[in-house]
Order: C-alpha cells, then sequence, then structure tokens
C-alpha cells in the first residue's frame, strides 16, 4: 500500500510516480495514464469522467489504488 493517500484532485502523473502500482490498476480500468500527455494536466477524476466514469466508479477506482 502507498504511504501516501492517493486523490481524486492529484494529477495522474503524480500518483504513478507515489504508487507505481498504480499504473497496472489504472490500466485495467481502462485508463492508460502514463501513455497519455494528458497525465501530467488531469487529475484522476478529470481523467477518469473523460473516460465516462461517473462517482461510484471514480470512487471505486480510488480505492483500488489506495489498497495498492
Amino acid at each position: 500500500m502507498s504511504e501516501t493517500s492517493i486523490t481524486s484532485d492529484m494529477l495522474l502523473i503524480d500518483i504513478v510516480a507515489l504508487c507505481p502500482a498504480a499504473e497496472k490498476i489504472l490500466s485495467a480500468w481502462g485508463l492508460n495514464c502514463v501513455g497519455c500527455g494528458g497525465s501530467a494536466l488531469e487529475t484522476l477524476s478529470q481523467g477518469a469522467r473523460g473516460h465516462g466514469f461517473g462517482d461510484e466508479e471514480v470512487t471505486a477506482l480510488l480505492e483500488d489504488v489506495n489498497r495498492s
């Protein structure tokens, strides 16, 4: 588990830097963030919503990342 709690308002690139295991989790959810230029500009919430995620899906994704 990451020592730092990941929040939905963190940039995707920062999340992966803090918690490298998050890359695999994000990919499993259909977010291939590391290869996207938007990862340095979008938060987890923005990226997920850009892929059509609703509130419940964003919350579940965040829980998965924080369990890693």
